[in-house]
């Protein structure tokens, strides 16, 4: 073997070697690119997780303040099952008063047009105009919602009140109304 013959195994060994360190190198930094790529998917797919947990709590909580607000909507409806709490109330605030009351429930009714289902009750009072308008403002200012039909108020006559017993003679106006009270279904 010849010196030019030495130079080209030299310089072939150096360019099969320097091919395979660029191989190599090229295999190594596709490899690392795959493992990174997956960590980054993988890391890709926590966030998506975590933003969708991070969502999820704030749903929660936005619930949980929700619930005092839900419970104060559902007192402005009467529980359907109790409608004697509104003829206790009604009772106990015509008393408040001073006013003589007669109160009869009606029927439970589903208007299309309503915004829940009703229960009406109709109310005969007798007493002095201002303790009427007392319990009128009572009503109004009720937690639950309330609906006032059919009003009418009459002065009564003098003999009116003397056919009646003494305690009427405190009267001066006799009052019916109907009252329609709401409750959820």
């Amino acid at each position: 073997m010849n010196d030019l013959d030495k130079k080209y195994l030299i310089f072939s060994g150096i360019i099969i070697v320097f091919i395979i360190f660029c191989f190599s190198t090229i295999f190594f930094s596709f490899f690392q690119i795959r493992k990174a790529s997956e960590e980054f998917i993988l890391a890709r797919k926590n966030l998506e997780q975590l933003d969708l947990t991070a969502k999820a709590l704030k749903e929660i909580d936005f619930y949980k303040e929700m619930e005092g607000e839900m419970e104060r909507i559902n007192d402005l409806f009467i529980d359907s099952d109790k409608p004697v709490y509104v003829v206790l109330f009604l009772t106990e605030t015509a008393e408040k008063y001073g006013l003589s009351a007669e109160i009869e429930m009606g029927r439970t009714r589903r208007d299309e047009e309503e915004i829940s289902p009703s229960l009406d009750f109709n109310i005969s009072l007798r007493g002095s105009f201002p303790d009427f308008l007392g319990f009128l403002e009572e009503i109004e200012s009720a937690k639950w919602i309330a609906k006032i039909e059919n009003l009418n108020v009459r002065k009564l006559a003098e003999r009116d009140r003397e056919r009646e017993d003494p305690e009427s003679l405190k009267s001066d106006i006799a009052a019916s109304l109907s009252l329609r009270t709401y409750f959820l279904e």
